[in-house]
Parts: C-alpha cells; structure tokens; sequence
C-alpha cells in the first residue's frame, strides 16, 4: 500500500486507528534498519572520501531528492568543483605606503634643485638601520633639463634597499635556507616582515639585474689559464637533471639544470676559443680534450679500495704503493725551482715510462687467463686505465705546467653545496628559477674569489660600484684581453 492509497482509506474511514498504529510501527523498524545501514555506509566510505563524514545525515521528513546521490556524474562533479578563493587584498597604493613610512626625504634635497622642479614619482624603500628596518619614502624631482632625482642602493623599481637583497639571495643560494627559514630570521634580526612570495620577488630582481655579470663570467672563464670542472645530479621540479661547475683562479661558474656531457662543456668552453688546461676525472664527456689534467686522487681511491676491500691480496697493495710513490716522486721533484721548461718535460717523460713499468703486467691482455673475480676484473680495468692516460699523455700535465693541480679538489667542494641542496629536496621548481639559482650562486661564489674581505658589506659595497659606474669589474677585465668596449650595463 503507497502513502496516497493509505491516505485515502483513513478519510473514508476503510482503516482501523490499530490498523495504523499496526503500519507506523512497522515502518518505524524498517526505518531503524535502514538508518544503521546508511551509518555502516558512511563509516566506510569515509575512509577513501573523508569529506562525507562532514556531510550531515538527512534530517527527518527529507524527500529523497534532498539524499546524498552516489552516482559517476556527481562524484565528478563535487570533486571537479573548484575550491573559493579567498579575497585578494590587492596592491597597497603608493600613497598609503607614503603615509606609513617613518620618515620623508626630497631627492634631490629643496637645497639642490631650482624652483621650477616638479615632483616627478613617489617611492616607500624599505632599509636597514641602526640594525632594524626602517621605511622611508621618497619624493623624486624632475629638473626643466631632464635631471632627475635618484633613489640611492636600489635596484630598478625596487622597494627594498640593496643589503636586503643580497641577503635574502646570500641565506636562500649560499647557506641553502628554506624560504620560511629566510623570512623569519630577517625578521628575528631585522624586524622586516617579509612574505615568502616578497622573497621570491626580490630574488627575481636580482636575478635579472646580475645576468648581464653571469654572463660575463663565462666569457672570462674561456680566458683562463687553468679550469677544473665536474658535475652532479639535480632536479627540476620532478624531472632528473644536472649540476656542473667551472672554476679557474678568479671565477665559478655553476650551472643549474645542465645536460651532462660534450654539449655543456662546449658551451662553456668552446674549443675553437679556449686555449687552457682542464683538470677534471675521467668521465667520457672529458675524454680527447686539447689539454687535460686528469685527477690523481680520483684514481688513487679506486686503488686504496680495492686494498682496504681485501688486504690479503698481495698484488693490490704492491700496485697501490708504487702509484702512490710515483704520484709523490712528481709532486717533489715539480717543485724543484731550478728545473726549466725542457727539464720539466723530461722529468714527465721519466714518470711516465716507471708507470707504464707498474701497470702494463696487470692489464688485461698481458694476462693469459682472464678475470676470474668482479674484483679482479675492476683491478685490471684500473691497470688499463691508468695506461691508457699515461698515453694519452694526461696523467703529468701538472709536473710539465706550475699552474696546473694535480687534483680536481676545487670544483668538487663548489659543488657539496648544491649536493646537500639535493639531498635536502631544495632544488629547483622549473627551469627558471634554475636559471636564477646559476646566475646568484656565480656571482656569489666568484665574489668570494676576489675579495679580500667576504661578507655581506664588502659584496654589497662592491655591487654598488657596479651600479655607480655603470661598468661592472668583469666587463672591464674582459674589455682589456679582447681590446673591445666594455659593455654598459646601466638600466634602460
């Protein structure tokens, strides 16, 4: 019987008052049921969609279109619903800044301009005091002969002095700092409220302000007498990458998102234009160079392993010791100033024939069996390899030039940094802020090359000359060995 039929017996009179009481009851357990099955339900299901478990159950006297439907269309559609948004606050007005700020100066001061100077532009530079931060805004006068007033230790449009700046990139590059991290101690220290994507922002600026000296870096690397290079591995965003460095006397140059092999290295020095020494391992990308140190160390470890792994064997620890005198015999004697030129490449020549002596019986076609052992196998590799450099004439480039390291210690500790970048997941969200990443860290890392004193004072001291003079120390330097105009790098 449906709910109309049953309405129309009760007004006729055709159903006894037991008889219904009879049905409520009936419908009442049926009820029961079906609410504590609907119960076990939503228990279950909020264990894979924990947002029905916020939905309330369906109140007394819902029709069955007020029930949750559990149909494909409309799970797509709650979960294909975009979330709102909270209400953007938007750009504070310059005006407001003005009135907010601590102090107010006139550029230039009522002093040094003429009457007829007009106010031009309004700026709120945020700046560092007496170690607090401190706003000051500016009102910039334009002269009837175009002069105009400018806003001192500021990048072009910035709102944050210079020092902030260069720290904010020196905590998030170089002592490898999260953003949260950054913001808060600026803060702790400075009492500056800076927001995360305030952080991003500024990083952005001087990205873009310190390209055109990236870029000169890699054209002054391509002079050098002497460049070590080696590489590591690097993310962006979810996509394997590579880290390479360069590194000669005067500049680093680290590289964020690379293509490990010929191509980088080509990139950087083109062959055609370097005519220096490369110390580097013995990766293939560094194999057939026009002149190439090949790093003792990398190859003394593959040795001093197999020792320490079995030091019963007597033949590893014989070899290890005679290319251990051999590679001290060559550090001695090179530094032996009364040896010339000639006398130098004799003494290599001389080192070269005594490892030919100590590695050719181990190789593997003077062998009349072969490798028996993984580890047998990887000492008469070690033996070939050693041989093949010697004839290659890359194993005693350092003996014959002064200049030249024996090792490739230095490009290896350019890159721990980026290594525990790696490892901490802090690398690089896309291919921009890869780039920004390579142009800050070199800039950075060859500053600390050139100056006397590293700090945060002597960077942005140095910087500012840049912008004053408008001709950067790198362009300068490059101008002198190419006999060409420096380039201006004076904003637009």
């Amino acid at each position: 019987m449906d709910l109309r039929s049953l309405n129309k017996d009760v007004r006729r009179g055709a159903v006894g008052l037991e008889e219904v009481l009879g049905l409520l009851e009936k419908l009442n357990r049926r009820l029961g049921k079906v609410e504590r099955e609907n119960r076990r339900l939503r228990e279950r299901l909020a264990q894979y969609e924990p947002e029905i478990a916020k939905e309330p159950l369906a109140e007394e006297g819902d029709g069955a279109d007020q029930c949750t439907r559990y149909s494909l269309a409309d799970e797509e559609r709650r979960r294909g619903a975009k979330r709102t948004k909270p209400e953007r606050v938007g750009r504070v007005a310059t005006a407001e800044k003005m009135l907010q700020a601590d102090r107010i100066e006139e550029l230039p001061p009522a002093n040094e301009r003429s009457p007829d100077a007009k106010e031009v532009s309004q700026r709120v530079v945020w700046r560092i005091e007496n170690g607090q931060a401190t706003r000051v805004g500016y009102k910039v006068f334009r002269e009837p002969d175009g002069t105009r007033g400018e806003i001192p230790d500021v990048l072009p449009r910035g709102e944050y002095d210079l020092e902030i700046v260069v720290a904010v990139a020196y905590l998030t590059y170089i002592m490898r700092l999260s953003m949260d991290q950054v913001c808060e101690l600026v803060g702790f220290f400075w009492k500056l409220p800076l927001q995360k994507s305030q952080a991003d922002a500024l990083l952005n600026e001087l990205g873009t302000a310190w390209t055109p000296i990236f870029e000169q870096i890699c054209d002054l690397l391509v002079h050098a007498v002497v460049v070590g290079t080696d590489e590591t591995g690097w993310k962006v965003g979810t996509a394997t990458s590579n880290t390479a460095v360069f590194s000669s006397e005067g500049e680093t140059v680290l590289l964020f998102n690379c293509i490990k092999g010929r191509e980088t290295l080509n990139k950087i020095l083109p062959p055609e234009k370097f005519q220096g020494t490369v110390t580097c391992d013995d990766h293939a990308t560094y194999q057939s160079l026009r002149k190439v140190q090949k790093c003792w160390p990398h190859l003394l470890r593959k040795a001093i392993k197999l020792t320490l792994l079995y030091p019963e064997n007597a033949t590893y620890r014989e070899f290890l010791n005679g290319a251990l005198a051999i590679f001290y015999e060559a550090k001695k004697r090179r530094a032996d100033k009364r040896l010339s030129d000639a006398g130098r490449l004799r003494l290599a020549q001389e080192l070269a024939a005594k490892t030919r002596t100590l590695v050719e019986p181990h190789c593997g076609w003077n062998q009349a069996t072969a490798a028996t052992t993984p580890h047998a196998h990887d000492f008469e590799l070690l033996a070939e390899e050693f041989h093949r450099l010697v004839e290659l004439d890359e194993l005693f480039t350092f003996v014959k030039d002064l200049r030249v390291p024996a090792d490739n210690n230095g490009p290896e500790r350019d890159l721990r940094g980026p290594a525990q970048s790696r490892k901490l997941n802090r690398t690089s969200k896309s291919a921009a802020g890869a780039q920004r990443r390579s142009v800050l860290t070199t800039a950075f890392e060859t500053l600390r090359k050139r100056l006397a004193d590293f700090n945060l004072t002597s960077i942005v001291q140095e910087t500012k000359t840049w912008t004053k003079a408008a001709l950067s120390p790198f362009a300068q330097q490059l101008a002198k060995l190419t006999s060409t105009p420096a380039t201006n790098l004076a904003p637009d």
